[in-house]
Parts: structure tokens; sequence; C-alpha cells
């Protein structure tokens, strides 16, 4: 049972786990199976981030992290384990391992996400929608950011209900430092916890924070928005949901409100309008679905930045960036010709996105900067 455990956070720090093909293979094969192929077949390494803390080798990274995660008191839950969350299993790349602050993880979950900027109006209906979510059976996740992230957690915890904070960095690491009351709670509470798909000792990154939201709408039956502005982590959340067939919620905000425009848009786009919380567990109750048009990539707002080290990254960056310097290309051409997943290549080009370097030409990709 260790040599599985150990394989399978192995196969979690691998680099190049798109081009390796690692989410096609991990249902129709065994963990330890899997990483012994990839072994006497490929040259393996470890993320670049990882092996500062845990070195090179992958092997040897997993028996330090296992062994860190036990001293921690942190439990490890794979892909393969029957306490893996199902609705998890079926989104295009879940995380392979799960590193919780609790032995079991929750299964009938709500999001509820929106912009760090908000107003004590906005405060009050975050906490108000999280309040009754959570009375209705619902464990309330969220990303344990400053703003509507803070409230649904507050919100969830100050009437005894069940809150997951979802963490861009190893669930050892309080952060930001100012929601430390909240970790405090989680930590004391009986029913909350903290989820990460990063080992600790981890720091949050821009590629975490991106990556994370696919696991904030992937662990939940659906996503309420409460406000966002058009290029705003929530959105991103929100096309996640989009993209696994979760129900997808937004509160309205005020005509001319830029803070409030993008989830306008996911209304008219055909996300459920919510009045008040009842809209919600009705909805949820009668099972009933919804169509939300794709909207264009969204991205995250400014202030969640954090500045991009291009030296800390994954190869990718530097292949995508040099292939976009003889001119623009399609996603698909690019995944072709240098042998990217395509996954990858749109992890890549919505952080490139973000930094103002890149930009899309309908289909197409082409480099602001040279």
């Amino acid at each position: 049972m260790y040599k599985d455990l150990a394989a399978a956070v192995s196969l979690s720090v691998l680099s190049n786990q798109g081009t390796l093909k690692l989410w096609d293979k991990m249902k129709d094969h065994h963990p330890l199976d899997l990483f012994d192929f990839y072994k006497k077949n490929q040259t393996i390494n470890t993320q670049s981030f990882i092996e500062k803390i845990y070195g090179s080798d992958p092997e040897a990274a997993s028996e330090k992290i296992i062994e860190a995660s036990i001293k921690k008191n942190i439990s490890i839950v794979s892909f393969w384990d029957s306490t893996y969350p199902p609705l998890l299993k079926e989104i295009s790349c879940p995380p392979v391992v799960l590193f919780s602050s609790a032995e079991s993880i929750p299964q009938k979950c709500i999001a509820i996400v929106g912009s760090r900027k908000i107003d004590s109006r906005m405060k009050g209906v975050t906490r108000r929608i999280a309040r009754d979510c959570s009375k209705a059976g619902y464990t309330i996740v969220s990303g344990m950011a400053l703003g509507a992230d803070r409230e649904a957690h507050c919100g969830t915890l100050e009437c005894g209900g069940a809150t997951m904070g979802i963490l861009a960095n190893g669930i050892d690491i309080e952060y930001p430092a100012s929601n430390r009351d909240i970790y405090k709670e989680i930590k004391n509470s009986y029913n909350s916890l903290l989820i990460s798909e990063y080992p600790p000792g981890c720091i949050a990154g821009k590629w975490t924070f991106v990556k994370r939201n696919r696991i904030i709408s992937g662990l939940s039956e659906a996503v309420v928005v409460t406000r966002a502005a058009i290029k705003s982590g929530a959105l991103i959340t929100a096309n996640y949901a989009l993209e696994q067939n979760r129900e997808i919620f937004a509160c309205p905000g005020l005509p001319y409100d830029d803070v409030s425009a993008g989830t306008n848009k996911l209304i008219k786009d055909g996300a459920k309008l919510v009045d008040s919380s009842v809209d919600i567990i009705d909805e949820m109750n009668l099972r009933k679905g919804f169509s939300v048009k794709k909207n264009d990539l969204l991205l995250r707002d400014k202030e969640d930045t954090i500045p991009f080290d291009f030296s800390d990254t994954e190869p990718e960056v530097k292949k995508i960036l040099d292939y976009l310097s003889n001119g623009e290309s399609p996603i698909d051409n690019m995944a072709r010709e240098l042998k990217i997943a395509v996954s990858r290549i749109h992890e890549v080009i919505s952080l490139l996105e973000i930094e103002g370097i890149v930009k899309r030409n309908g289909n197409n990709i082409f480099r602001m900067h040279t």
C-alpha cells in the first residue's frame, strides 16, 4: 500500500506531465505500473518549483513529501484511492494526489467565489448565501483569498457549517497572512478542511493560482459567482465550471459597474440569476440543468497577480515564446509541432495573456513583445 502511495506521489511531481500524457493513462493503469513505465522509458525529473524543496529525483522527492506530510499530520489522497472525490475525477487533468488537513473529503459541495474588491453589501450577500447553502447540507468551497472567498468561508464557519479551502500552496503555509484567523477556525473545526495539490512547503505562484481554480469548480456540484469583473479569477473558475458541466449561478450587479461586469455577462450568457439563496437551493434540489455560452478565456484581476519569473517556470514557456517569435499560430499547430499537450498550451497562454506578452486573434495566438 505504501508503494502505491509513493508511486502516486512520484507521478504527481513529474515535470512535463502533459507531454508524458499522464492524464490519458491514469484511469487505465495502476500507479506503480505507470511510474515504472515512465522510469524505464523516459528521462524523468520533478517540477522545478518542487525540486527546490525536495530534489530532482521523483522517487526521492516522494519519500520526503510523505515523511513531511506525516510529521505535519497531512493526509494524502491519490487518484486511485476510493476516497478520492468522484466529481473531481471527471475533470480534465485532475490532481494526481490531494494533500488534505482531514482524513475524508466531502462530496456534496457548492463553490462560492467572487472579487477581492468587495463592499459591505456584497460581504453580507456572500455570507448569507454561504450560510444558507451550508444549512441546506452543502460543504462550501472557496479559495481562501481576500474578499468574496473570505466571506464565503466566514459565513459558513459562523453557522457551524462545513467549508473547504482550496489552496494554491502547501496547506502548511497560511497565505494570505490576513486570513490566519480563518485558517485557525478551519483547523479547529471538526467538519472543515484545507486541500491542495501541492506538497508541504510549496509557495504559491501564478501557475498554482490558475490551476487551483479548476479544483474549486471540479469538487463542486455548482459554482456561485457573487461579484466579479470581466478579467477576474472568479470568471476563470466559472469557465472551468462550464467546461466541467457544473451548474453556474451569478448575482446581478448594477449597470456601468466594472466590478460586476463579469457576473452580469454570465447571466446574459445563461447562468442562473440569484435573487436569494432559494434560487440556488431550489435549482440544485430540482437538478435542472442550463446552458451557458462558452466565453472567451477570462483572466484574473491584476491585484491577484504575482511578479512572473520566467526562470522558475516549466520549459514549455520558452518553447512557446520562441515559436511565436516567428509569427502568430493556432494552438493546435503549436501543440503538434512542439509536441506539448493542448491542455498545457492553454495554461501557458493563459499566464502569458495575464502578463500582456501574448494575445489572441480569433483562434490564433501572437506575441506582443519580442
